[in-house]
């Protein structure tokens, strides 16, 4: 790709496609459990070849562990902004009310 020539449809979907893959894996572990769930059936959620899931990931096991981490990712980024928005906070004394209902000091 020539720098500052936009991207045409062909690139457009090779970006777009490991997302698609991990996405419909997902439905079908979901529906089906890893075990059960077949490459060909992620393909053809997706609209392409068994061999196409293989240009992105290696083995079923691969691709489940990219449909992990892109469930959990957001959430421990999500997690690590709540935690530095903390930091700067005062901790709870143990003289307020609702500390006191749920542990003694």
């Amino acid at each position: 790709m020539a720098a500052g020539r936009p991207l045409g449809l062909r690139e457009q979907l090779k970006l777009r496609r490991p997302g698609e893959i991990i996405a419909a894996a997902f439905e079908e572990f979901k529906q089906k459990g890893y075990a059960a769930t077949r490459l060909e059936d992620v393909a053809k959620r997706v609209g392409v070849s068994k061999g196409t899931i293989y240009i992105y990931f290696q083995s079923k096991e691969e691709l489940f562990r990219a449909v992990v981490q892109s469930l959990v990712a957001p959430t421990l980024e999500r997690a690590a902004e709540i935690s530095a928005t903390l930091k700067d906070r005062r901790p709870i004394s143990c003289g307020s009310n609702w500390r006191r209902s749920i542990s003694p000091c």
